[in-house]
This record gives C-alpha cells, structure tokens and sequence, in this order.
C-alpha cells in the first residue's frame, strides 16, 4: 500500500466492535471511495448519512460488508417506494461472540 492510501485510510474512521448507529446505510464499494481513483485501494467502504450529513467508514472485514449487502438493497427499496417509513431502518452495528451483527433496536 503506497503512502497516499496508508493516510487515507488514517484519516477515514473504522466500524468498530461496540454497538453503534452509524446512520443510515446509502452505499457500499469495494476499493475506493465514492470518487476515489486509487486503482490499488483494496479496502471495503460504506457510506451512511444522518441528519444531511454523509460519512464513509471503513468497514473491517467481508463477513461484514456481506451481512450490510441486502440491507442496503432494504434501504434503496424504502428510499424509492416508501420514503415515509424511510427513518425506521436504524441499523446498529457489532462485533459480539466472535460474530459481527447488523439489527434493528
């Protein structure tokens, strides 16, 4: 890893263990942020927002980032066809008995 990408990624924040709302998910990629050119990023990244304000994170593993997929596919789905009923999809995030989960409150 080249030293632009080491201090990107100092500089991007990780989903940590504790349970935590991050917001809410609106995006997920592999290898680069949204408008990142870095061919050589491997990282795995997902966008949320909350209150208008959208923040990336890094996101630590696979198993991870596969138990986020259909919730994303969830939100995309309540953002186009129930927007009102948008704000109840509050995932909280944790990594507890060696198993990460992503639930409802």
């Amino acid at each position: 890893m080249d030293d632009q990408s080491t201090q990107l990624n100092q500089e991007i924040p990780t989903i940590g263990a504790e349970a935590h709302f991050y917001g809410y998910l609106i995006g997920l990629s592999v290898g680069g942020t949204p408008g990142d050119s870095d061919q050589h990023d491997l990282n795995l990244y997902a966008t949320f927002e909350y209150n208008g304000i959208r923040s990336v994170w890094l996101v630590p593993d696979s198993e991870l980032f596969e138990i986020l997929c259909p919730h994303l596919c969830g939100m995309a789905w309540y953002r186009k066809n129930a927007p009102d009923d948008f704000g109840y999809n509050k995932l909280w995030i944790e990594f507890k008995n060696g198993k990460w989960s992503a639930d409802l409150p």
